[in-house]
């Protein structure tokens, strides 16, 4: 098994752009508008202007917070309450408004920044 530093993290958003969002220690934003604080845009109107964020709480999770958007944010399916954060783990499942977002703790070592997620997830490691 790969060890893996949790302070490391990615979102991969296929519909959006081929290459994975780097998630940054701070709070990483998602929402509808392109702007300073939004760093993941989901450029659809259904989508909230600040929709929900993912940060790396004191003791190294990932946390997925929905802050109170208007259509909700699913993790693996099930809703978040707004304004709860919910532990995100590797390969965990983020939908928006029809969005699909991946989250994943590393990119494999020999994994192209042009690959699409599809190729990504040929490889080896998610098999």
């Amino acid at each position: 098994m790969r060890m893996h530093d949790s302070r490391t993290a990615y979102l991969f958003v296929p519909s959006v752009r081929r290459q994975p969002f780097a998630l940054v220690q701070g709070t990483n934003m998602i929402g509808r508008e392109v702007d300073p604080e939004v760093a993941i845009a989901l450029p659809l109107q259904s989508v909230s202007r600040r929709h929900a964020h993912i940060e790396l709480n004191e003791r190294y999770a990932w946390e997925l917070t929905d802050i109170g958007s208007r259509n909700g944010t699913l993790l693996n399916g099930r809703k978040l309450e707004p304004y709860t954060p919910a532990i995100l783990n590797d390969g965990d499942r983020i939908s928006i408004c029809g969005y699909e977002l991946h989250f994943n703790f590393h990119l494999d070592a020999n994994a192209s920044p042009t690959l699409t997620y599809e190729e990504f997830l040929a490889l080896d490691e998610f098999r």
